[in-house]
C-alpha cells in the first residue's frame, strides 16, 4: 500500500477519529458516585464491624470493536509535535494599513490647487505672448506712421529751408550792393573826376554809334559830375537825367538803339531811359 501524505485534521476530523476509534477511547460504564476507576470495590460494613458479603460490583464487558479495514481506515493521528508545528509554521497576515483618508483629502487638495496654478501660468504665457504680438504690431505701424510723418516734416522743412535760403540769398545781396552803392557814392563825392572819366570811357565805346547820347545817373552822383560835364566832349551835349531806381554808381549809356549799362544790380522794370 502506498504511503499517504499526511493532512491537517480541522475539527470535524478530529470527532470523526474520535467516534470511529478503538473501545479503549470510550468511556466505561456509570460508576457509583465517588467512584473512580482505579479505586477499589466498594465493600459495606456493618455497625459491629464485621464485614459483610457482597457481591463485587464490576462493570459489564464492552461490546466487541467493528473490524476495521486496513486499506479505508483513516491514517493515524500524528503526535502531539504535528500540530505545534503546524502552530510554528503557521504566520498570521499582517495587519491591514491604516487609511488616512484626511491626508489623501488634503493631497487631493494640493493637487487640484498645483494643476489650477499650472493652468493659469499657461494662460497667462499665452495672453502675455498675444499682447506682445499685438503690441509689436501696433508699434510697428506707429513706426511707420512716424516715418512718413518725419519725411513729410523733412520734405517740408527742407521747402521751407530753399525758400529761406533764396530769400536770405537775396537780402545778402541787396546788402552787399546797398554798401557797394554807398561806398562808390561816397568815391564818386571824393573823387566825382574820376567817375566822370569812367562815363567818358563808355561813350567812347559807342562813339560809333549814331544818334543822341542819353544818360541816367543816381541823382547824387549827377549832383557830384555836374560841375565836371564841361570838360567833357563826349558829354557836354548829352541829356542827362536822374533816376531814383538806380545805385550809387551805376551808369547807363544809350546812344541811339545801343545802350550800355554798368550796374551793380538789375534796373527796376518801371525805369526807361
Amino acid at each position: 500500500m502506498a504511503a499517504q501524505s499526511v493532512q491537517p485534521l480541522d475539527r470535524d476530523a478530529i470527532m470523526k477519529l474520535v467516534q470511529d476509534a478503538d473501545v479503549s477511547f470510550r468511556r466505561r460504564a456509570d460508576l457509583p458516585f465517588g467512584q473512580t476507576d482505579d479505586a477499589p470495590d466498594f465493600v459495606a460494613r456493618p455497625a459491629n464491624g464485621a464485614p459483610s458479603v457482597q457481591e463485587p460490583t464490576t462493570a459489564p464487558d464492552p461490546a466487541p470493536a467493528p473490524p476495521v479495514d486496513a486499506e479505508t481506515a483513516p491514517e493515524p493521528m500524528p503526535e502531539a509535535a504535528a500540530p505545534q508545528a503546524e502552530a510554528e509554521a503557521f504566520s498570521p497576515a499582517p495587519p491591514p494599513e491604516e487609511i488616512d483618508l484626511e491626508a489623501i483629502r488634503l493631497a487631493g487638495i494640493e493637487e487640484g490647487r498645483a494643476a489650477m496654478q499650472a493652468e493659469m501660468e499657461a494662460a497667462i504665457e499665452a495672453a502675455r505672448a498675444e499682447g506682445h504680438a499685438a503690441g509689436r504690431t501696433e508699434a510697428e505701424e506707429n513706426l511707420a506712421d512716424a516715418r512718413l510723418a518725419f519725411l513729410s516734416a523733412i520734405n517740408g522743412l527742407q521747402a521751407q529751408t530753399d525758400d529761406v535760403m533764396v530769400g536770405l540769398r537775396a537780402q545778402l545781396t541787396d546788402a552787399v550792393q546797398q554798401l557797394a552803392a554807398q561806398r562808390a557814392g561816397a568815391a564818386i563825392d571824393a573823387m566825382p573826376l574820376q567817375f566822370r572819366v569812367r562815363i567818358d570811357n563808355l561813350a567812347r565805346s559807342l562813339s560809333h554809334a549814331v544818334g543822341d547820347t542819353r544818360l541816367r545817373l543816381h541823382p547824387e552822383d549827377l549832383a557830384a559830375i555836374k560841375p565836371h560835364l564841361d570838360g567833357s566832349d563826349l558829354l557836354s551835349g548829352a541829356r542827362i537825367r536822374p533816376d531814383d531806381s538806380l545805385s550809387r554808381g551805376d551808369i547807363v549809356l544809350r546812344v541811339g538803339d545801343i545802350a550800355m549799362e554798368d550796374i551793380m544790380r538789375p534796373i527796376k522794370p518801371e525805369a526807361k531811359a
